[in-house]
């Protein structure tokens, strides 16, 4: 690698990409900086908070890394049901709302403090503002975080790391080797997220399913492998899903079939959970959005939730 990527600092309460699969800001003009400042093969790295939230073992400390793609996105595009039961629980349904996806994350597997490793960034005095609006470490402190040991880990709505990089430890300067950024843009960056129209679907995994899940064809029978979720731009979401296999794969997802618009995104998110509720009975949950089921309930379970819906064409 020739030149290091720049990195934001900020904080987290945890480091769990596995189920949320984004990087957030509670208001819109954080995301708007961000974005403004965002440069190609820029990375997110994350701390500890120092707050009763944060474990305590994980304070102060620094977690893990996150590569980003510069889309403005809502969090709930990209959380599993987990992430979102914790949320919630935690009484944060309404922060980092605003948020663009993670494509990529490494742990780091070495115990050492933010102040210890970034002494001119971590002052001790900004925890507030890093936690808001983030903020770009100097060149030598990033010259010490290509030499920690890091491990790629799984991110929700991406490809699992294990089909394309062995989960082993390395030094992030080698993990980043393997792993350039998002194709660059240039220009003025705006966003703002309105409530509007958003729908629920059912995207269905096309390809060798046996193989797939390690199952023999016997087991499988006539299920299918789907995926129950909620989105403001079906087509969109479909394209993320499909971008994380190879493109010589013969795997892919393709629309099942989708609702017509909900009049705002509360409601088609009433409508996924009470959806989720549903296939977890009629089919088998594989985790988060994902379910099991016989190709003849998959329509006529939608039928019974999901407002005046369509069959993909």
């Amino acid at each position: 690698m020739s030149e290091l990527p720049r990195f934001w600092l900020t904080a987290f309460w945890g480091f769990t990409p596995e189920h949320e699969g984004y990087y957030g800001f509670t208001m819109e003009g954080g995301r708007r900086r961000f974005l403004n400042e965002f440069q190609d093969n820029d990375l997110i790295l994350i701390y500890g908070a120092d707050v009763a939230n944060t474990a305590k073992t994980d304070r102060k400390q620094l977690l893990g890394i996150l590569q980003v793609e510069p889309t403005p996105i809502r969090d709930t595009d990209k959380i599993s049901e987990e992430g979102l039961r914790i949320k919630t629980d935690l009484g944060k349904v309404d922060s980092w709302k605003y948020a663009v996806p993670v494509r990529k994350a490494w742990r780091i597997d070495q115990r050492i403090g933010v102040s210890d490793l970034l002494p001119d960034t971590y002052t001790g005095n900004n925890g507030q503002s890093l936690a808001s609006f983030g903020q770009l470490i100097t060149p030598a402190e990033a010259s010490r975080i290509s030499k920690l040991r890091v491990t790629p880990v799984n991110v929700y709505g991406e490809a699992p790391v294990e089909q394309f990089t062995p989960a082993r430890k390395m030094d992030f300067r080698e993990a980043w080797s393997l792993s350039r950024g998002p194709s660059p843009s240039f220009g003025t960056r705006e966003s703002s997220y309105v409530d509007g129209a958003a729908y629920t679907y059912v995207f269905e995994l096309q390809g060798a399913l046996d193989q797939f899940l390690g199952r023999t064809k016997y087991e499988l029978g006539n299920r299918r492998l789907i995926k129950v979720g909620r989105t403001n731009n079906v087509e969109r979401r479909l394209k993320e899903l499909n971008s994380g296999f190879p493109p010589s794969s013969v795997v892919r997802w393709k629309l099942r079939v989708q609702s017509q618009p909900y009049d705002d995104g509360d409601s088609a998110h009433e409508a996924e959970r009470r959806l989720h509720e549903l296939f977890g009975v009629v089919g088998q949950v594989q985790g988060g959005e994902f379910f099991l089921c016989e190709e003849r309930q998959i329509d006529v379970t939608f039928a019974r939730e999901a407002k005046a819906f369509r069959l993909s064409a």
